[in-house]
């Protein structure tokens, strides 16, 4: 996209692809808004790199290889966007920190939901994230807030956290998973709180680590629920 400081509305017109490049780009950009597009059959549906301060509404990023991917970005904002069928991520912010908010969008039907890699500070919140392998997961991210999301019915976990340390995760809800609800792995100083794992298929809640947090582990968990799980404990809760 040519300039900062504009708004592209596509008013629910469809930008199609062959499989390759992108469909709509931001590169260096700030305060850029961008609604009610539809981007479909590209490698990357919206790409924001180095780009801070822009703004997301209601665009859907359909059968590409990446709906929404997010390099080097920071205190961008999408909210109420959707992102379905695609072959790799619905939602992928790497190494994109600093307050960058994905808000009440849907990442449903992708390989995966939503991943969060090598970022820290962001705000993940009132998201669904269903019926993909995983829903949504974080690598080697620290600090970020997972709030009231909802990750059902995906062939793998509901939340997985890979090598992530100091993370909140509160309110959030796993269930009918086919593996497990909320799976920490390796991971230390995260916080679940309040959130919620049912009818997962193995276990509602996995934590491999060793610490002095909650039940001998290096994370802490208060006031989490889990019922109708294949197995309900693993050392925690």
């Amino acid at each position: 996209m040519g300039h900062s400081g504009i708004t592209l509305n596509c008013a629910g017109h469809t930008v199609n692809g062959e499989g390759t490049h992108v469909g709509i780009t931001l590169a260096g950009r700030t305060r850029v808004t961008v609604e009610n597009c539809i981007v479909a059959g590209f490698q990357y549906g919206i790409r924001l790199s180095n780009s801070s301060g822009n703004t997301f509404i209601g665009d859907k990023a359909n059968s590409n290889l990446i709906g929404f991917y997010l390099s080097g970005s920071s205190h961008n904002t999408l909210m109420g966007d959707a992102a379905s069928g695609n072959s790799g991520y619905g939602f992928f912010l790497y190494s994109s920190s600093n307050e960058n908010v994905l808000n009440a969008s849907a990442a449903n039907a992708n390989v995966n939901g939503i991943m969060v890699r090598s970022s820290f500070g962001n705000i993940i919140s009132g998201n669904t994230a269903n019926a993909n392998v995983n829903g949504i997961e974080l690598l080697h991210s620290s600090n970020n807030t997972i709030i009231k999301d909802v990750s059902h019915f995906n062939s793998g976990n509901g939340f997985e956290l890979d090598y992530c340390n100091n993370n909140n995760l509160t309110k959030d809800t796993a269930r009918i998973n086919a593996i497990i609800g909320f799976y920490v792995y390796d991971s230390s100083g995260n916080r679940l709180i309040g959130d919620t794992s049912n009818g997962n298929g193995v276990y509602g809640y996995y934590d491999t680590s060793t610490g002095s947090g909650t039940a001998g582990t290096a994370n802490f968990y208060s006031s989490d629920a889990g019922s109708n799980n294949g197995v309900q404990q693993q050392r925690l809760l």
